[in-house]
């Protein structure tokens, strides 16, 4: 009688790890913001047409300062933009166009508070502060029907732009 090989570590099903309530919140918070940016931009991508069309089709969320270099930034609606696929590679070689277009389109002082703000390398959000987070962005989805036809300095007031550009505006009188 043959015995059966001794099962490995391949053969055994994977456990799938249950995600902490606080893993579950930035989840949900991510997903808002993504659902947020998708309003707001539309499925385009913010830098079409600035370099000579080298974008995709693909509609992602992406940052001008990416996640990896500021964990403060990665839900702040002031560093979250759609971009395609192409322009959100970027950030690995060249980030050079995408932080030329936010100066333009939001001014130097919002630029220079988002750039201070990157410095924040390292944040851990305690859980209050993420369902304060969750909530806001929930807010801002339940009044986007209100918005519609709103200029970007209304937007921008409303805070569908974030709290650093708001912040900026305000400062320079923009809004």
């Amino acid at each position: 009688m043959k015995s059966m090989p001794k099962p490995t570590k391949a053969d055994r099903p994977k456990k799938r790890k249950v995600k902490t309530n606080r893993q579950k919140l930035i989840l949900e918070i991510s997903n808002l913001c993504r659902e947020i940016t998708i309003w707001r931009d539309g499925c385009t991508c913010v830098l079409s047409g600035v370099d000579g069309g080298r974008c995709n089709d693909v509609s992602q969320w992406g940052h001008v300062i990416p996640q990896g270099a500021s964990g403060y930034l990665k839900h702040n609606l002031s560093n979250s933009f759609r971009q395609c696929g192409s322009h959100n590679k970027l950030h690995t070689n060249n980030q050079l166009i995408y932080l030329n277009w936010y100066r333009h389109k939001f001014g130097n002082l919002a630029f220079d508070m988002l750039t201070e703000a990157s410095k924040k390398t390292y944040h851990k959000f305690i859980v209050p502060d993420l369902w304060t987070m969750r909530d806001e962005l929930k807010r801002l989805i339940e009044s986007e029907y209100l918005m519609n036809g709103t200029d970007l300095a209304g937007l921008v007031f409303e805070g569908y732009y974030g709290s650093i550009i708001r912040e900026a505006w305000i400062k320079e009188g923009r809004i």
